[in-house]
This record gives C-alpha cells, structure tokens and sequence, in this order.
C-alpha cells in the first residue's frame, strides 16, 4: 500500500506542474498572438478616401409615387425603380446610414450626407446604395459635383430643379483641363483640380461645391464672352 502511495505521489510530481507549464505556454501564446494581430492592425495605412454623395435634389426631386414605407431605400429603388422621376437622386431612406459602422452618414432635408470627419473611407455606403450615387473621392477634395444624372438636359427641369444640366460651361472656363461632360454629367479629375472654384462659380445650377462658394451666374456675361471667343477664333484664323 505504502508503495501504490509513493508511486502515485511520483506520478503527481511529473504530471502537475507539465500541465501547469502546458497551460502556461497556451496563455502565452494567445497573448502573443493578440499582441501580434494589434501591431499588425496598427502597421495598415488610413484610407486617403472619403465618401461623398452625388446628390443635391431632395425635396427638389418630383415624385412619381408616394412611397410609404420608410425602412431602406434598396426596398424602395426595388418598386418600380424608386418613386422618383430621376433615376439617380438619392432616396433619402438611410440605407448608407445603417452600413455605416462610423456613424458618418445622416439624412438631411431627404439627401445624404457623409461626414469627412467621421468617415474611413471603407465604401461599406457605396456599395450599399442601390443608386450608385456615392463615390470615394479625395479626403481633401474641395471641389464636388453633387450629381450623378445620367438624364438629357431636356428631361432635368421636368424631374429635378437642382440637376446638372451638362451644359458644359465648367469644362469651359476650367484651365486646367480638371472637369469633363460626360454623359451629361459634370466629372472631376482630382489630379488636374487646383481647387480654384472657376467651374462653381459658372455653374448655372450650382452643383459644384467651391471652398470659394457660389457666385451669382450672369448668363449674358457667358455667353457674351463665349461670342466674343468665338470671335477671336475667327480673327484669328
């Protein structure tokens, strides 16, 4: 009996402390690894991107129904293509807004809004919104065409007071060669603009935000010095 005693009293002095040291190693090793994946996660460069929604109708969109249910705008564009009559207006309906883990997306007078200051630049609301209508620009981008239509200028004044109408005097007046018409909508190249706020200020339909702001549009004085160009062209040939 006395030796059945000694033996298992041996056997507890071998096994105990290899569990103990066992244990230790895996306690160890999941601090490590934590360790490990919190330097890793700090070593990942910040997004240089914002998001910003193409969008400044609203209220100013008509209406083609009245939607009544209010839960997300991908069941709305779902229905008929959206109760707006532009395609590409933002439906005011939050589903950016519940993607978004930052909290830097609000809805403000029926549009969209992202927050440069909350925003990552992870495109969760991009991806999200069934119109298309949110882009990832430059976090220190100035200059922004708040629409993305797609419609002909002879459509916009019947579905939305505050569209761009393609008309193309900011690719005109830019001299940088920064802003494009394509497709009846206003594109910037963010590595030409210089931020000097020439395409705003002409801006019939004052889509493009300007640091500068917006500055009354005289169309007499466009097209007066779009004749005398014109002119000047001709003199010179």
């Amino acid at each position: 009996m006395e030796n059945a005693i000694n033996v298992l009293i041996a056997i507890a002095t071998l096994v105990v402390p290899g569990i103990v040291l066992g244990v230790l190693i895996v306690l160890l090793g999941v601090k490590t690894s934590e360790k490990r994946r919190v330097k890793k996660k700090k070593k990942e460069p910040e997004s240089t991107l914002r998001a910003f929604v193409k969008c400044c109708g609203g209220e100013q969109s008509v209406k083609r129904y009245t939607y009544s249910d209010t839960s997300d705008c991908s069941s709305a564009h779902l229905l008929a293509g959206g109760p707006t009559e532009c395609r590409f207006s933002c439906l005011g309906l939050g589903t950016c807004v519940a993607v978004c883990e930052m909290g830097a997306i609000s809805i403000s007078d029926g549009i969209a809004v992202a927050d440069e200051e909350k925003c990552n630049g992870c495109g969760k609301c991009a991806v999200a919104c069934p119109r298309g209508i949110i882009e990832l620009i430059p976090m220190n981008a100035e200059i922004k065409v708040r629409c993305a239509s797609l419609h002909p200028e002879k459509d916009i004044f019947t579905i939305c007071n505050a569209g761009c109408i393609g008309c193309g005097a900011c690719e005109k007046t830019c001299k940088y060669d920064a802003i494009k018409v394509l497709q009846n909508v206003a594109h910037i190249d963010y590595e030409k603009c210089t931020a000097c706020g020439e395409c705003a200020k002409i801006c019939p339909q004052n889509v493009i935000l300007s640091p500068a702001g917006k500055e009354e549009f005289d169309e007499n004085e466009y097209f007066e010095l779009g004749d005398v160009s014109e002119e000047t062209e001709v003199a010179s040939e």
